[in-house]
């Protein structure tokens, strides 16, 4: 641009070199492609011939694909001119050739993902990245490796420091790196395509075909069907729509980007840095006033466990708006059930009321409206303790309302009061007390739900499960609390896996779709809904059918080791 002075900054391990914060990049970006670019149509024909060369030979099982950064919108509509099911995917830049094609925000997934000149335009690599992972499973990217010779700025032309947009370049060992860190195998060619498939492939034949070796020939085998014809009809019968109506419909009132959420989240992180990095993107578009960052030491004995930890304290740090952040960082790794419990009510000494979520909860944008107008709505009432925003009865509506009150409080993401939190306590110390006395029989009305429950706070009490919610639901039960659940489910969690801390086997509750709530009809009455909280309890936590498919011998162990249930944390 030349006007500025910056600083640049490499890595001694591997290279990798970054400017300092880039505060000109609003200024560089004034165009989306800066103008002595002048290779952008060719470099889009020769890619798209090489992406599906890569597709048909070398993943001819990947079917949804996805630019990233895809700009104008030029190579995603080459690649469905090849026959290949691409979506735009860019929010700082108008998509103008693939219009109608736009990434789906409910598609979670692709099998295919491409990003050419974008690495070297990332800020913030590691949150970048981190979406990449969660969006795909196979990245063929361009970036041009730095020579050799580690040249400074004016000696190596793809600083290009008169646009100002290259603030991150890599080298080699760089690349490696990156592929080691998300199980990726790495393929680079001469001229910087760079292929990081995470099943393995031929690296010589991927090799040949990043550098559009036999291309000709190659292309007229295994040939596919241009969607071009397929794409015109999408796009006359949403034209068609369109105007349909427009006839009919008042136009809908949408939030504006700047509109912030005047209300305090709690944020709680461990060591996933990729789903931290979903679930921080709702969290960015909210926008709260106040963000609260909860966070676990690593464990002693687990190796690499600090860095991801640190990963995804920098991730969640990543605030770009006008928010008061409150780090409440433990020093030593306290475990699940100590770490949340403490961050919380650390939390409720600053404020008194609080949205809290995950590292691996997804909401929809308007759970945390919901959110906000419950709290408001139900402040002083003590009938109320919480607010969930799960719903986990299979298509069940209770009541005419947008929500309904139950007895339990699913929490993968929700909301509470300091005046409902006060006085929890996580060893659950008055537990024998309350056994001994009947309280259960006040809560359930069956032998069975308090024979499960007794069993299972039982071994809470034991520590032999190391979580804080069941110590929440026993407190709430105490204050003759009913909670809150939303008709539509509003929250979706991706943290099922090895990884998990306690969720590592699959559940139909893992990854459910999201809805919206468009208004919000409040509940006349603050009454339990019994239908509701009898088909929990039956599905849920006490699920028959499961148990009937299991061998004999295991059927005695309590739900909670066996059955993972979704009001228990997936982290």
């Amino acid at each position: 641009m030349g006007k500025y002075d910056i600083e640049y900054f490499r890595c001694c391990e591997c290279r990798f070199i970054q400017t300092e914060q880039p505060y000109w990049l609003d200024e560089a970006y004034q165009d989306a492609i800066i103008p002595t670019d002048v290779g952008l149509v060719r470099r889009n024909q020769t890619f798209s011939k090489i992406t599906s060369l890569t597709l048909r030979y070398l993943h001819p099982t990947a079917s949804r694909c996805v630019d990233y950064g895809g700009g104008y919108g030029m190579f995603t509509r080459m690649m469905r001119d090849l026959g290949h099911d691409f979506v735009h995917l860019d929010p700082y830049c108008q998509n103008l050739f693939a219009k109608g094609f736009e990434a789906d925000a409910e598609q979670q997934h692709y099998d295919f993902l491409t990003a050419f000149e974008v690495w070297e335009h990332m800020a913030d690599p590691q949150v970048e990245i981190a979406k990449m992972d969660q969006l795909a499973d196979h990245w063929l990217i361009s970036t041009v490796a730095q020579p050799d010779s580690a040249p400074r700025p004016g000696e190596w032309w793809y600083y290009a420091t008169e646009g100002g947009q290259h603030v991150a370049l890599w080298s080699e060992k760089a690349l490696q790196t990156i592929a080691q860190q998300y199980g990726r195998q790495l393929v680079s060619a001469r001229g910087g395509l760079h292929l990081f498939s995470r099943s393995p492939v031929s690296p010589f034949l991927a090799n040949q075909l990043l550098r559009g070796r036999a291309m000709g020939i190659l292309q007229r085998m295994r040939r596919r069907k241009s969607l071009l014809q397929n794409d015109y009809q999408v796009a006359l019968e949403a034209t068609s729509a369109k105007q349909s109506l427009a006839t009919v419909s008042p136009t809908l009132s949408i939030p504006t980007r700047n509109e912030s959420l005047d209300a305090a989240v709690a944020f709680i992180t461990f060591n996933r840095p990729t789903e931290t990095a979903q679930s921080f993107q709702s969290i960015r578009e909210a926008r709260p006033s106040k963000l609260f960052l909860i966070s676990d030491a690593a464990r002693p004995n687990a190796p690499g466990e600090a860095e991801k930890v640190e990963a995804s304290r920098r991730i969640a740090e990543n605030v770009d708006w006008d928010c008061e952040v409150v780090r409440i960082y433990a020093s030593e790794n306290l475990g699940c059930g100590r770490r949340v419990s403490s961050g919380i009510t650390e939390a409720f000494e600053h404020v008194d009321r609080l949205i809290i979520l995950e590292d691996d909860c997804i909401p929809d944008p308007t759970f945390f409206s919901y959110c906000k107008s419950l709290l408001d709505r139900y402040q002083d009432d003590t009938r109320v303790t919480g607010i969930s925003g799960n719903n986990f009865q299979q298509g069940h509506a209770r009541g005419s309302a947008s929500y309904y009150f139950s007895r339990y409080l699913h929490c993968w993401g929700w909301a509470t009061w300091r005046r409902a939190w006060q006085n929890y306590d996580l060893s659950i110390s008055k537990w024998p007390a309350l056994r001994e006395s009947g309280f259960l029989e006040s809560v359930f009305p069956t032998t069975k739900e308090r024979k499960h429950w007794t069993q299972l706070l039982d071994s809470v009490h034991e520590k032999k499960i190391d979580t804080w919610d069941f110590q929440w639901l026993l407190h709430c039960w105490s204050l003759g609390g009913l909670n809150a659940h939303p008709n539509e489910n509003l929250v979706t969690n991706i943290g099922f896996g090895p990884n998990a801390t306690h969720t590592t086997k699959g559940t139909p509750y893992a990854n459910m779709k999201r809805s919206s709530l468009a208004e919000i009809t409040h509940c006349d009455d603050v009454v339990q809904d019994t239908d509701a909280d009898k088909f929990s309890f039956e599905h849920i936590f006490n699920d028959e059918s499961r148990k009937k498919r299991r061998p004999f011998w295991k059927r005695f162990r309590l739900d909670y080791q066996s059955n993972p249930v979704p009001h228990s944390r997936a982290a």
